[in-house]
């Protein structure tokens, strides 16, 4: 096997490792049974990490969070974990990505863009242009 074949190799085996440990991670950090400790809007919650990611990271990271707004996006990143997304504005330039377990596609496979909905998980931060919630259910 060549030098090339053997890298290919190696990459699409540790993004199937990656997949794995990124759906148990998803999965550990279900917020199913915990309170919420803030309930707020898409926009207000990106607004706060626009104007001060530090204090939005304070506030937030960590804590189960209730985020209420309309769908922009409704798919499977690249390592095939599902999410939506609940964006700020029409373009998508900024939006609160969140991320479901993989038990939880047969209710994701139920929304539409554009409907109004409320989801609880658990803030990871912002990463680039998103806030992220993990292990995720709709209210």
């Amino acid at each position: 096997m060549g030098h090339f074949s053997m890298t290919v190799l190696l990459v699409v085996c540790a993004l199937a490792l990656v997949s794995c440990e990124s759906q148990k991670r998803v999965q550990e950090k279900k917020v199913t049974g915990k309170p919420a400790k803030y309930v707020v809007t898409a926009e207000a919650l990106l607004n706060e990490y626009e104007e001060n990611q530090v204090a939005a990271d304070l506030k937030y990271k960590g804590q189960v969070i209730v985020v209420k707004g309309r769908i922009n996006d409704i798919g499977e990143d690249i390592l095939k974990t599902p999410y939506i997304t609940l964006c700020a504005d029409e373009w998508g330039l900024s939006c609160v990505q969140c991320f479901f377990a993989d038990n939880e596609k047969p209710k994701l496979a139920r929304l539409k863009k554009g409907q109004f909905i409320q989801v609880k998980g658990l803030c990871d931060g912002k990463a680039i242009f998103n806030v992220i919630l993990k292990g995720c259910e709709l209210q």
